[in-house]
Protein backbone atom coordinates (compact mmCIF):
# COMPACT_ATOMS: atom_id res chain seq x y z
CA UNK A 1 0.00 0.00 0.00
CA UNK A 2 0.92 3.64 -0.29
CA UNK A 3 1.44 6.05 1.83
CA UNK A 4 -2.13 8.25 0.96
CA UNK A 5 -3.46 4.32 1.45
CA UNK A 6 -2.09 3.74 5.13
CA UNK A 7 -3.16 6.76 6.23
CA UNK A 8 -6.56 6.69 5.09
CA UNK A 9 -7.04 3.43 6.43
CA UNK A 10 -5.69 4.23 9.58
CA UNK A 11 -8.39 7.33 10.05
CA UNK A 12 -11.12 4.88 8.41
CA UNK A 13 -10.41 2.24 11.34
CA UNK A 14 -10.42 5.15 14.09
CA UNK A 15 -13.80 6.52 13.05
CA UNK A 16 -15.11 2.94 12.63
CA UNK A 17 -13.79 2.26 16.08
CA UNK A 18 -15.55 5.30 17.23
CA UNK A 19 -19.10 4.94 15.49
CA UNK A 20 -19.09 1.28 16.43
CA UNK A 21 -18.30 1.97 19.61
CA UNK A 22 -20.82 -0.23 22.01
CA UNK A 23 -20.84 2.25 25.02
CA UNK A 24 -22.52 5.04 22.91
CA UNK A 25 -25.96 5.39 22.94
CA UNK A 26 -28.25 2.80 20.67
CA UNK A 27 -26.71 3.40 17.33
CA UNK A 28 -29.14 6.33 15.45
CA UNK A 29 -29.18 7.53 12.08
CA UNK A 30 -26.17 9.20 12.58
CA UNK A 31 -24.30 6.49 13.71
CA UNK A 32 -25.04 4.08 11.13
CA UNK A 33 -24.43 6.69 8.51
CA UNK A 34 -21.04 7.53 9.32
CA UNK A 35 -20.21 3.76 9.84
CA UNK A 36 -22.10 3.71 6.00
CA UNK A 37 -19.65 6.35 4.78
CA UNK A 38 -16.19 4.62 6.42
CA UNK A 39 -17.13 1.31 4.51
CA UNK A 40 -17.51 3.71 1.36
CA UNK A 41 -14.48 4.91 1.65
CA UNK A 42 -12.57 1.63 2.90
CA UNK A 43 -14.21 0.37 -0.40
CA UNK A 44 -12.35 3.14 -1.94
CA UNK A 45 -9.04 3.01 -0.74
CA UNK A 46 -9.36 -0.90 -1.51
CA UNK A 47 -10.67 -0.10 -5.06
CA UNK A 48 -7.48 1.37 -5.49
CA UNK A 49 -4.64 -0.52 -4.18
CA UNK A 50 -2.38 -2.20 -7.46
CA UNK A 51 -2.17 -0.30 -10.49
CA UNK A 52 -5.39 1.40 -11.68
CA UNK A 53 -6.36 3.61 -14.53
CA UNK A 54 -7.89 6.84 -12.86
CA UNK A 55 -10.58 7.70 -15.37
CA UNK A 56 -10.58 10.82 -16.55
CA UNK A 57 -6.80 11.58 -15.62
CA UNK A 58 -5.48 9.16 -18.38
CA UNK A 59 -2.52 7.17 -17.11
CA UNK A 60 -2.37 4.49 -14.87
CA UNK A 61 -1.39 4.93 -10.93
CA UNK A 62 0.84 2.93 -8.86
CA UNK A 63 0.17 2.52 -4.86
CA UNK A 64 3.94 2.81 -4.64
CA UNK A 65 4.62 5.95 -6.66
CA UNK A 66 6.84 8.26 -4.57
CA UNK A 67 5.94 11.05 -6.69
CA UNK A 68 3.03 12.50 -5.41
CA UNK A 69 2.62 15.07 -8.32
CA UNK A 70 1.20 11.62 -9.93
CA UNK A 71 -0.88 10.01 -6.83
CA UNK A 72 -3.91 9.19 -7.48
CA UNK A 73 -6.51 12.17 -7.42
CA UNK A 74 -9.68 10.38 -6.10
CA UNK A 75 -7.23 9.10 -3.08
CA UNK A 76 -5.93 12.81 -2.70
CA UNK A 77 -9.91 13.60 -2.45
CA UNK A 78 -10.33 11.08 -0.45
CA UNK A 79 -7.53 12.57 2.17
CA UNK A 80 -8.23 16.25 1.89
CA UNK A 81 -10.99 16.21 5.10
CA UNK A 82 -8.26 14.80 7.39
CA UNK A 83 -6.04 17.64 6.22
CA UNK A 84 -5.44 19.40 9.73
CA UNK A 85 -4.38 15.70 11.15
CA UNK A 86 -0.81 15.80 11.51
CA UNK A 87 0.13 12.88 9.31
CA UNK A 88 -1.52 14.16 6.16
CA UNK A 89 1.02 15.60 3.69
CA UNK A 90 0.54 18.62 1.90
CA UNK A 91 1.73 17.20 -1.19
CA UNK A 92 -1.05 15.00 -1.53
CA UNK A 93 -3.44 17.98 -1.61
CA UNK A 94 -4.79 19.01 -5.27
Amino acid sequence: MSAIADFLLARIAKAEAYWGDPLLAAPGALERRMLAECESKRGIVELHSGGHECPGVGHVFWDDDASWTKACPTLRLVALPYADHPDYDEAWRL
